[in-house]
Formats: C-alpha cells, structure tokens, sequence
C-alpha cells in the first residue's frame, strides 16, 4: 500500500508549505498530495481553503486576492513558531522542489460561483513542466474532472466523501472511470473496494493518520491512503 503525503509531511510542518514538501521529499515520499487555486490575477497557488483564516492570516476568498496580497501573509505561525514566515507557494515552486521522480497528486480547487477554467491553467503549467505522466488530477468537481479529461487523457482521481449508491456505475456512467476512486475514510467498504478493483481501478483513501486504521485499510487491499504522516507504517 502506498503512502501519499497529505498536504505534504503535514503532520510535521504546516500544510502545503515548501517546508512541509522538502520534508516529504527528506522523508523519502514517494508521492505528495496537494491543493491548487487560481488567484484573481490568474496564477495557480497551493493552498487548501477557499478562503483565508484557517492556517494563513487574512480573511477574504483566494479567488479575490493576486498573488503579491497573498505572498504578503503567514502560512506558518499557525503551526508553530518554528515556521513563523512560512508563505502560501505557487504551484511553480512546488515543481522546483519536489523531484520528479515522485507522483504529484494535484487536487483541482474549484468554486462554482468562479467560472474561470482552471484546469485548462492547471494542465498547461503540469505539461510544461513534464510532469504530466507522474501527476493524477483529483477534484471534488466532478465536472471539472471531465472537462480536464477533454483536455488530455490524464490520470483522474475522482474525489467522494459520500457513501454513494453502485459507485462504480456512477465512475462507468459518468466517464469517469480513468483511473482511481478517491473515498473517504469514513465511507469505504470491503466490497466497493473489490468491485473498484474489478472494474480495473484503483481505490485511494483520505485521510489515514492513525496507524490501526492504516493496517486495516492495508488488509482491505487499499492501493494507497493520503496521510500527513509519510512514515506512518513506521512511526
């Protein structure tokens, strides 16, 4: 079963900072999780929330904020004062650090009431950076996913925190059956992941950072959990 850092190493250092990949990549991950929005000026930020607040000072939407106002506040004193500084990174710099020998999980951000096409945004900085072979898209936005799909047949990660009815024929109705099921902890069952496997797909779980749920996920035949502990099957 593989481990995808969440949010980076974020057990350890603050969510999708630079300090939580390098300790990831440091950690020896073999895949990291992380969120991308689009700014008001249109760059593509790493950061999880819609809006400010929670583990960055500010208030307000990400959409309405350029990027200069958002590399002006503190992504990491939330944390602990060791990361006191700490700035919400662009997606650029998440490909300067991370190597690209390690699978990136890019989970798509996307509000309905923006009408911008990210995932358009998303594709063509991954394709430049030659990494669209070691990336799977996620998103919550279902629609979104397809519409990436339009794009380029990329790895698709389809997002559920539900306990949906024949899931697999919802992925299979859909034409969203590209690559993996994305269940939350809180949903799966033995038998999802059985049919999942059958229909030739990978299941992946969110978020696992308790060691009994992870060996239990494990004996399932999960493919991989997200956890913000890299070495969770070591700690």
């Amino acid at each position: 079963m593989e481990i995808i850092a969440h949010r980076g190493a974020s057990g350890y250092a603050p969510e999708n900072t630079l300090s939580a990949f390098k300790l990831a990549v440091e950690m020896g991950a073999k895949a990291i999780e992380f969120d991308v929005q689009m700014t008001k000026d249109g760059e593509i930020i790493v950061h999880h929330d819609y809006f400010l607040g929670r583990t960055v000072n500010g208030k307000g939407f990400i959409k309405n904020k350029t990027l200069a106002e958002l590399k002006e506040l503190d992504a990491g004193s939330w944390f602990s004062k060791e990361y006191e500084g700490e700035k919400i990174p662009t997606i650029k710099e998440i490909f300067d650090i991370v190597p690209k020998g390690v699978e990136l999980h890019i989970e798509i951000k996307k509000l309905n009431i923006d009408r911008r096409e990210i995932e358009k945004e998303v594709f063509r900085l991954v394709s430049e950076a030659g990494r669209i072979e070691s990336s799977v898209f996620s998103s919550f936005d279902h629609e979104c996913l397809k519409q990436l799909f339009e794009l380029h047949p990329v790895k698709i990660g389809v997002l559920v925190s539900s306990n949906l009815v024949e899931p697999v024929k919802y992925l299979v109705d859909n034409n969203l059956n590209k690559y993996s099921f994305n269940q939350s902890v809180a949903f799966i069952k033995p038998e999802v992941v059985k049919n999942m496997h059958d229909a030739g797909l990978k299941v992946f779980i969110h978020s696992v950072n308790e060691i009994e749920i992870a060996k239990q996920m494990e004996n399932w035949g999960i493919d991989a959990i997200f956890s913000k502990y890299p070495d969770i099957m070591t700690k």
